[in-house]
């Protein structure tokens, strides 16, 4: 979350997209803590792929996700 965090303090108001690639482990465990609304029930519904991308947007209130591409 600190690394989160730190993108988010560094870049979340500006125009950059950032672009994060991980492990699906590590997305089933942190993405139900980053994005809004998403649990981990739906996470593990939606599944990852070996190229799955996922897309998230940022607002005041926490990121929310746009697109899940599997």
């Amino acid at each position: 979350m600190e690394f989160v965090r730190g993108l988010v303090d560094r870049y979340g108001e500006t125009e950059a997209n950032i672009l994060c690639v991980s492990h699906g482990g590590v997305y089933r465990m942190m993405l139900p803590l980053v994005i809004k609304g998403l649990d981990t029930e739906e996470v593990a519904e939606k599944g990852f792929g070996y190229t799955s991308c996922i897309v998230t947007e940022w607002h005041p209130t926490g990121f929310s996700l746009v697109e899940w591409f599997d």
